[in-house]
């Protein structure tokens, strides 16, 4: 049985989620209809109602696995609208961001591979790895079009590497003995913080130096990616910190979106 401070990541994020949806609603009366809005809008309740089902679930079947279920159609159409939202920006050819494209296409793979063998539940895992795969290329393309100001080709290259060692983490879990899980587990959640706290200040100074807006919602989005990323690896406090870091990362993306959406 969960405790009530067990929710608090979870009031946290529909907090945020409604003063997300009630902030568009009003910046769309004042601004006008803008698509980005809109698309943005469906992200942050596809991510509101997953959290009240898993909730309800949570509450009326305490001691049961959730299984699959709308939750999980709720998180597709997050990804979707993310990645639409995305699509809104993107002025480049698919070619100009070839390999960046082919490494987060491995990446999300090795994810799938990693939920499958966690949980076994190969259909869900598979479209979830698809439809977050699509909003990861719209995300790389869009990174790469602003590389001069988001992420250098430097910087991309060592959060590459950190997400080959963080799989290889994960992975070796299932083939050392039981005693050395922990640290392998303790290593990928290091690592994944990391990250998480560096697109954190990134975004933060982005948006403190009013940096172009392609370049905030680039980083912005990011670190939603990698929240979610951080989320899907991790289990009980770590898991609690990421979940917040989402929240957190959906608000600062809604303050890039409105600002490109004004300027």
């Amino acid at each position: 049985m969960r405790s009530v401070y067990d929710y608090i990541p979870t009031i946290i994020c529909f907090i945020i989620c409604v003063y997300i949806l009630v902030s568009l609603y009003r910046t769309a009366i004042k601004e006008g209809r803008s698509l980005k809005l809109i698309l943005f809008a469906f992200a942050v309740a596809g991510l509101l109602l997953s959290g009240l089902y898993w909730v309800a679930f949570d509450l009326l079947y305490p001691t049961e696995r959730m299984p699959f279920a709308a939750n999980e159609i709720a998180e597709w159409a997050l990804f979707l609208s993310l990645a639409a939202t995305l699509a809104t920006m993107l002025t480049s050819s698919i070619k100009a961001a070839k390999w960046e494209i082919g490494f987060a296409i491995l990446f999300m793979a090795a994810n799938v591979a990693l939920w499958i063998a966690w949980s076994g539940e190969w259909l869900q895992d598979i479209i979830t790895g698809i439809v977050f795969g699509y909003f990861l290329i719209n995300l790389v393309r869009l990174l790469k079009e602003t590389e001069k100001e988001s992420l250098t080709v430097p910087v991309r290259a060592v959060i590459a590497l950190f997400c080959v060692m963080i799989v290889a983490a994960n992975a070796a879990t299932f083939f050392v003995p039981e005693s050395l899980t922990a640290r392998h587990d303790l290593a990928a959640y290091i690592l994944l913080s990391i990250v998480e706290g560096y697109l954190m200040i990134r975004v933060i100074l982005s948006l403190w130096k009013k940096s172009e807006p392609r370049v905030c919602v680039s980083l912005s989005f990011s670190l939603v990616a990698w929240s979610l990323i951080f989320m899907y690896m991790s289990a009980g406090m770590f898991y609690n910190i990421a979940n917040i870091c989402l929240s957190l990362s959906f608000l600062l993306s809604f303050f890039s979106l409105r600002r490109e959406v004004r300027l």
